[in-house]
């Protein structure tokens, strides 16, 4: 095979190389920029915000469950009630289920299910009254 030969061989394999490399490096700035676009970390302490207002008793954000389950029907409220592994539980996001979690001051909505960490509103009391709602989601692990 003549040298000139080998080297539009050699051009059309850096060429195709070149286009493939252009391609994943397109592929992988997408998907990075989806993650960049959908991810939320969002603090509110005066207003309203994802449906619940500041200062508003337990009993009023409770109530204001129903219209989270139109958009979210498996949300549930996860309460952390100790240190220990155990001392956790997840009630269904309902008002009837406010005995359960009225004595909490943090309140974690799971919007996709009891372990779907990934997209939540925590909501933080003082005095019976809403002071805080941070909001929290992303589309991908961090190891």
């Amino acid at each position: 095979m003549p040298l000139a030969e080998k080297g539009k061989d050699m051009r059309a394999v850096l060429k195709w190389t070149g286009w493939v490399v252009l391609a994943l490096g397109l592929c992988l700035a997408g998907v990075l920029g989806y993650f960049w676009a959908t991810y939320i970390d969002k603090e509110i302490t005066s207003g309203e915000g994802y449906g619940f207002v500041i200062g508003e008793s337990k009993q009023q954000v409770a109530e204001r469950f129903a219209q989270l389950k139109g958009d979210y029907e498996d949300a549930h409220v996860y309460i952390t009630a100790g240190s220990r592994s155990g001392d956790h539980f997840a009630v269904d996001a309902t008002a009837d289920n406010l005995p359960q979690i009225q004595n909490y001051d943090d309140w974690d909505v799971l919007l996709e299910g009891k372990a779907a960490f990934g997209n939540s509103i925590k909501l933080d009391f003082a005095d019976d009254h809403l002071v805080k709602i941070y909001r929290h989601r992303q589309r991908f692990e961090i190891p």
